[in-house]
């Protein structure tokens, strides 16, 4: 077991540190947290170390405190999978959760508080964003004033509080262009689909150059045929995650990828259905 002499900070380390609380009782209050915290975890003191590095209010919690709080109020007997939770997003265990639950319960007009929970501890992130500016954003990027709709999607689709809605709008409108969608098919096509919103935008390039390859062989698919296919991958196989254009130009276009390859072959059909 390390003792807390052997717990060192580099000077950048400490100089972060110090920045939130320049005590030396906070610094070996960090130390002693390092060493208690890997204990509690389950996990190397170099872990927690990098936690309290990123995190420091980290090192001013009772972690012991924090997970029982946390059983009793998410009624969860598996601990392992709190403490997995917490050295993932640590700024989970330095909320008061009886009150991130009343506030979500207010704002999502939900009685079912089972559902946030479950909601909560599959996407810990969700118990960090302010949902009312969330809402009000969502509602000036699509322009819809009804804010039940997106209640409903973030509700079923957590992940999609997080995005940033005018870039994810300006990006999809771009591929949108290449099959023929315009800017108000695309929002439609977002919020009945919301897994798309959140591909990146090197996943979309690689989908941009499917397209476009295919246009070039003179061959055209519909946006439901797309739509469709979304969750095939859009790079070259045996590459790391290259695009067709791309793996030309490296001379590593040895296969096409899967969604080019189902791509063409609808592309094929539609032309031989409209001859």
């Amino acid at each position: 077991m390390e003792t807390k002499n052997k717990i060192t900070f580099l000077p950048s380390e400490e100089s972060i540190l110090r920045k939130y609380n320049d005590s030396n009782f906070f610094i070996d209050r960090a130390k002693n947290k390092i060493i208690s915290s890997s204990i509690i975890y389950s996990t190397s003191c170099e872990n927690i170390k990098k936690i309290i590095i990123n995190y420091p209010q980290f090192a001013n919690l009772n972690h012991s405190r924090v997970l029982e709080n946390l059983t009793n109020i998410y009624s969860i007997k598996n601990v392992q999978r709190l403490k997995t939770i917490v050295l993932g997003f640590p700024q989970f265990a330095n909320l008061n959760h009886s009150r991130v639950l009343e506030n979500l319960i207010e704002i999502y007009n939900i009685e079912n508080t089972q559902r946030l929970k479950k909601i909560i501890l599959s996407f810990p992130q969700f118990t960090g964003y302010n949902h009312l500016r969330v809402l009000k954003d969502m509602s000036d990027a699509y322009k819809i004033e009804d804010k039940e709709i997106f209640k409903n999607i973030i509700l079923k689709s957590p992940q999609f509080a997080g995005i940033n809605h005018y870039r994810v709008l300006k990006q999809k409108s771009k591929l949108g262009k290449l099959i023929g969608l315009d800017y108000k098919k695309v929002k439609e096509i977002l919020l009945s689909n919301s897994n798309i919103a959140w591909c990146s935008y090197h996943r979309d390039l690689a989908i941009f150059d499917i397209l476009n390859e295919l246009h070039k062989e003179g061959f055209e698919v519909t946006e439901r045929q797309v739509l469709s296919n979304f969750t095939l991958s859009p790079y070259v196989p045996n590459t790391t995650k290259l695009r067709i254009g791309r793996a030309r130009k490296l001379n590593k276009l040895i296969e096409m990828p899967p969604m080019y390859i189902k791509l063409r072959r609808l592309g094929l059909r539609n032309q031989k259905l409209f001859k």
